[in-house]
């Protein structure tokens, strides 16, 4: 899953994802009469339709094993899996409205952002089942984490559930 660094877009601004600054290898949306939305996967596609951006800041969500796009929304960010602080695990929307990611390896550190950024997010007292969330709170750790789980966040009442992965 590649995730773009927060890009300013202008009104009207079109883009396509592209492989090593070059054409021929370059993904754009199935559909035209789509848009991006945070946290809802859309079809990509070879050469696919120009992205029409909505204006403000955005990081892109490309996730090459589905072949789908998307804005990031909420991410979990931290030392989790050896990666840095600096990116972020994407969640995505279920069917339910909740925030979900699966497979991910919870070794480390790690908390819950919007956006790729700082002025909102959660931690917490990490554990397997579900458990509420601090604004700004302590970095969450889930002791003895081996193997990969399942994440789901509950905007609406602040919980985070932790299960392994099936």
């Amino acid at each position: 899953i590649w995730v773009s660094s927060p890009i300013e877009f202008a009104e009207g601004d079109n883009f396509k994802i592209r492989f090593n600054n070059d054409w021929p290898d370059n993904r754009g949306l199935a559909n035209a009469d789509e848009s991006l939305e945070e946290g809802t996967p859309k079809g990509a596609v070879a050469d696919g339709q120009n992205i029409v951006a909505v204006a403000g800041k955005a990081s892109v969500v490309y996730d090459s094993n589905n072949e789908s796009l998307y804005l990031l929304g909420w991410g979990l960010t931290g030392s989790l899996s050896g990666l840095s602080w600096d990116y972020d695990v994407p969640l995505y929307l279920d069917a339910d409205g909740n925030w979900i990611a699966k497979g991910i390896d919870l070794s480390g550190e790690f908390k819950l952002r919007y956006q790729a950024d700082w002025d909102q997010n959660y931690g917490g007292a990490a554990q397997i089942g579900t458990f509420s969330l601090e604004a700004s709170g302590s970095n969450m750790v889930l002791e003895g984490a081996s193997g990969l789980y399942d994440v789901l966040f509950n905007a609406t009442d602040l919980t985070f559930t932790i299960s392994v992965a099936e």
